[in-house]
């Protein structure tokens, strides 16, 4: 059992990771026919969400990934029970994240107020 949930916590923490997703072309209407792919991500969507007849259309990997997802976590899970299965987020620099924010910056303010802002964000890295 031990075994079993460890390989499940890997398996979802790889799928979870997955950003194909975002670059899907989703939320397109139905205008033809649906194929036999469309059918089956159809009753996929059905079973995750209860749904039927979406009015837009997903790609197949996408449609296999979130079906993956769901069977993995299950109906209906705790709150943080899936918060050590997410991937670790990237930590950026100090620096790297000052010279953006004075970039950010740079636009609202006068030249009087950046010099001291600029001159804060410098302390702040020292």
């Amino acid at each position: 059992f031990l075994v079993w949930s460890f390989f499940l916590r890997i398996l979802l923490r790889m799928l979870l990771s997955y950003k194909g997703w975002m670059w899907s072309p989703h939320g397109a209407r139905v205008t033809s026919k649906p194929s036999i792919f469309d059918r089956i991500a159809q009753g996929l969507l059905f079973l995750m969400t209860g749904r039927r007849n979406l009015p837009w259309k997903l790609s197949l990997p996408v449609t296999l990934w979130m079906g993956a997802c769901k069977m993995i976590i299950g109906r209906k899970p705790k709150l943080l029970s899936l918060q050590n299965c997410l991937p670790k987020l990237p930590v950026t620099s100090v620096a790297g994240t000052m010279k953006r924010y004075l970039k950010t910056v740079r636009p609202l303010v006068d030249d009087e107020q950046y010099s001291r802002i600029e001159a804060l964000a410098n302390d702040f890295q020292k």
